[in-house]
């Protein structure tokens, strides 16, 4: 059975006993820009998708980005910057290990920054999605390609309900200039309900 939420909708992952993996990816191609004498030109873009993690209390407790790959505890691994968007398919990976999750971590906010600065209304084929690793089936993809000048994205937010977690597809564009992890750390906090 396929599964594809919608901003704004949410997925009890209890219920699928295969759901304890988790991986976001995210895909782009470089900006094809015209150059000298009608040449095709392709322009380098750097997008990265990063995991935050707060405690019930919106406290930030790690961030996972490509300047630190792995969680304190192993239980999230991301698996390499790639600078360009040169290639097929995902273009960035971040595996989230739910049951080896650190026991202070309420919610994991899933988002994609511009390190680049290049708007994602730019960009070509972008795209983040997520998936149950286990099954290969993605439950949630957004086209990043909204109108607008932003540079950071909240995908989707992993909140721990009870014993269980919930994926919150959000898909909604982060505000200011989004260039790293950092700077999303604060505008993330609304989403943490």
């Amino acid at each position: 059975m396929a599964i594809n939420l919608s901003k704004g909708q949410k997925l009890d992952l209890s219920k699928d006993s295969s759901l304890t993996q988790v991986r976001l990816g995210l895909g782009w191609d470089p900006i094809k820009t015209k150059g000298l004498f009608g040449r095709i030109k392709e322009k380098a873009v750097d997008l990265d998708a990063s995991v935050i993690g707060y405690d019930a209390a919106g406290n930030l407790l790690e961030v996972v980005f490509y300047g630190s790959l792995r969680s304190v505890n192993g239980s999230i691994i991301h698996h390499g910057d790639n600078l360009t968007g040169a290639g097929e398919g995902d273009d960035e990976v971040i595996d989230i290990n739910l049951p080896g999750m650190d026991a202070r971590v309420a919610f994991l906010a899933l988002v994609i920054t511009s390190y680049s600065g290049d708007q994602f209304s730019n960009i070509d084929n972008a795209f983040v999605r997520v998936e149950n690793v286990a099954t290969r089936q993605e439950m949630a993809r957004f086209s990043m390609t909204e109108k607008g000048s932003h540079t950071g994205l909240m995908v989707a937010l992993l909140a721990r309900v009870g014993r269980g977690w919930e994926l919150r597809a959000i898909g909604d564009p982060l505000p200011g200039a989004a260039r790293t992890p950092r700077d999303v750390i604060d505008p993330v906090k609304r989403y943490l309900v």
